[in-house]
């Protein structure tokens, strides 16, 4: 997306040089015009395709994110995508926080035991490991 920025960036650039010419050619700017908005469609292509395999994909998300914002200057969409990176990003910290508490408690290095008792009539109570 880093080059296709780049790319939109250029012909932007292009398209509003060409329009603050005294006489702007017509047929530039058209041409202009129509792959701007070839290449936007084709990136939200993309980015829907990406977005079905892993929609979660933090990095996937700020990247189309910012072009929204910065390049094709949809301020809404582009935020609530970058709503939905950052909220992504809080979740996964506060899951691998509960995770690695868990690893931590019971795991291989902990000071936890685990102590198994007879549930047995015959036996009930008894340690059994």
């Amino acid at each position: 997306m880093c080059i296709r920025d780049r790319y939109m960036g250029e012909l932007h650039l292009e398209f509003w040089k060409e329009l603050l010419e005294e006489n702007p050619d017509i047929h530039k700017l058209q041409g202009l015009g129509s792959r701007i908005t070839n290449t936007v469609e084709e990136t939200a292509e993309q980015f829907k395709r990406l977005n079905d395999m892993n929609p979660n994909n933090i990095k996937c998300l700020e990247m189309y994110g910012s072009f929204l914002k910065d390049i094709v200057n949809d301020d809404a969409e582009g935020q609530r995508i970058l709503d939905k990176a950052d909220y992504v990003g809080k979740s996964t910290n506060v899951n691998k926080q509960f995770v690695d508490n868990e690893r931590l408690k019971y795991g291989e290095n902990s000071n936890t035991c685990i102590v198994t008792c007879s549930g047995n009539f015959s036996s009930l109570g008894q340690v059994v490991n």
